[in-house]
């Protein structure tokens, strides 16, 4: 039974090493460096090994980003704020003052972003990602506004947000001026109290 536990444990080791190794090579070069050999040859396996973990180059590009999503939304989940303003602000700094391990997983995602333009499978999966985080920060902004503030607001400002954060994203990717970043999240952050203060 121990054997068993560590052969799995093993497995379940090679595999998350096979994915990260997948995240590193997407965020430095894009999806398309990413063939079986090369990935082989980069994480220190056999082609063998990658094709016993996943069928096919499809189905480890979708494990990856699964795993991709999941780190980011970590960083986003729903925390102690102390009102919309610290939630707010909560996000963009965990966006613009993120480590360089956490660039990696940004990068790789921004690379299936523009690849799910073209991919309907990655466009379909990260469709149902982006209504997640849009119920997520709805969830948010619903316990932080007043009972004053009505619901349909809330819900129009929830789907702001996203698009917010990835348009700053991957501009911020290319140009890491994190003064010049900050500075416009506070614009939007003052954006979003207006219209949760005084909705039109």
């Amino acid at each position: 039974m121990v054997l068993e536990d560590m052969r799995m444990l093993k497995g379940q080791q090679t595999r998350a090493n096979i994915v990260y190794t997948a995240i590193v090579m997407i965020a430095e070069s894009g999806l398309h460096v990413v063939s079986a050999a090369k990935l082989a040859e980069a994480a220190g396996v056999s082609k063998s090994t990658i094709f016993h973990h996943f069928k096919s180059n499809e189905e480890l590009l979708t494990s990856t980003l699964n795993v991709v999503f999941d780190e980011l939304l970590q960083v986003m989940k729903i925390g102690n704020y102390r009102d919309v303003e610290h939630f707010l602000h909560t996000l963009g700094h965990a966006m613009i003052s993120v480590s360089d391990d956490a660039r990696i997983y940004m990068k790789a995602f921004l690379s299936f972003f523009h690849e799910g333009m073209f991919n309907p499978n990655y466009r379909e999966i990260l469709t149902s990602y982006a209504e997640q985080m849009n119920d997520m920060f709805y969830t948010q902004l619903t316990l932080l506004t007043p009972e004053s503030v009505n619901r349909e607001t809330i819900h129009a400002v929830s789907r702001l947000i996203l698009p917010m954060i990835d348009g700053i994203g991957i501009h911020f990717m290319l140009n890491k001026d994190r003064e010049r970043f900050e500075e416009i999240w506070k614009w939007h952050v003052k954006g979003i109290l207006k219209l949760l203060n005084h909705p039109v």
